[in-house]
Formats: structure tokens, sequence, C-alpha cells
């Protein structure tokens, strides 16, 4: 019934578009009128094809910082003086991106590892680390079939998603643009 382009953080406030197929604005709606719900709809809109992974253009982040504490004895400088600074770091420097559980499936994964393939450009290794499967032989189609059907119902789209493509006959290389996706 709901799709979505691209997975969230959970541990944020956000935003995002999402299809719901063959249901009324009005139902949607309702949804707003609950007070026990954190969810809330707008900018609903008839389209005449779903959304689906892989479709997110992009994000755009405003980071808000809250209950920020210093170290008063190794710090005498304003938290304003030290927070722009930071920030000026930051713009000099740029920051560690992290690859999270949400990037790579169902967490079977480590992430650490995961990110050095990709930064390697090692997308064989890359796929056999988010599949959990290293002996997998990512050119033999009976093997990917087996793998896609003992894959568990849900929360493992990035998996399918992956496994079929291959199974499809791309290559683990042409995978490499869905992994881009998800970065």
């Amino acid at each position: 019934m709901f799709s979505y382009a691209g997975t969230k953080d959970k541990r944020a406030i956000t935003c995002q578009r999402v299809s719901a197929n063959r249901v009324l604005k009005k139902k949607l709606a309702c949804v707003n009128s609950s007070e026990r719900s954190s969810i809330r709809i707008g900018n609903m809109e008839y389209a005449k094809s779903d959304l689906s992974l892989g479709d997110l253009q992009g994000n755009r982040f405003d980071i808000i910082l809250r209950e920020i504490h210093t170290d008063k004895e190794s710090s005498k400088e304003p938290i304003e003086t030290i927070v722009r600074n930071a920030v000026e770091s930051l713009g000099r420097n740029g920051f560690l991106n992290y690859f999270g559980l949400q990037r790579f499936g169902r967490g079977t994964a480590s992430t650490n590892k995961v990110g050095a393939a990709i930064l390697r450009k090692d997308w064989d290794d890359a796929v056999k680390l988010i599949l959990n499967k290293a002996d997998l032989d990512l050119k033999d189609k009976e093997s990917l079939s087996k793998a896609l059907r003992e894959l568990p119902r849900y929360g493992t789209q990035i998996e399918y998603n992956i496994l079929k493509r291959l199974t499809r006959g791309e290559n683990a290389y042409v995978v490499q643009s869905y992994h881009f996706s998800l970065l």
C-alpha cells in the first residue's frame, strides 16, 4: 500500500514523500487529527505511479544543536565561541561521513567494512558484505536466485534490490549505481 524513495534516520525529525496506492486524500488526512500520532501528512496530490526505492534525488539537512554542555574547567570560552569555532573548522576541513545501518540493509553487515569497500571501489566485496554472504558467486545466476529465494520477506529491501539486479544479469559494477543512491 505505501511506498517511498528512501529510508530516513529513526533518531531524527524528518520529512519524506510517500505514495499510498489507491487511498483517498481525506482518509490520509485523518492521521493529522489523531493526538496519538507523531506523523503529520500534507502536500497530498494524486500521481500516476508509486514512488520506489532509488527515486530520491537528494537530501537537505538542517542541523539543530540542543543542550550543548562544555567542561567549564577545561574551557573558559563562551559556548557561542566554541560552536562558532567548530562550525568554521567544519567549513574548512569537512567531516567524517559515517556509514550507518540505514545504508546497508538489516545491520548484519559491518558498516565500517562496507564503507571501506565502497571507498576502495571494491563493489563485489561491498555486495557480499551487505548480503552477509562472503562465499556467494556473484556471477552464478543459480546461486543468486537461491539467495534471493532465501531472503527474509521483511526488512531486506536493500538486499532484495541488489540480488534482483544481479539475477537479471547486471554485474556488481552496475550495482554500484544502487550503492551511490544509498550514499
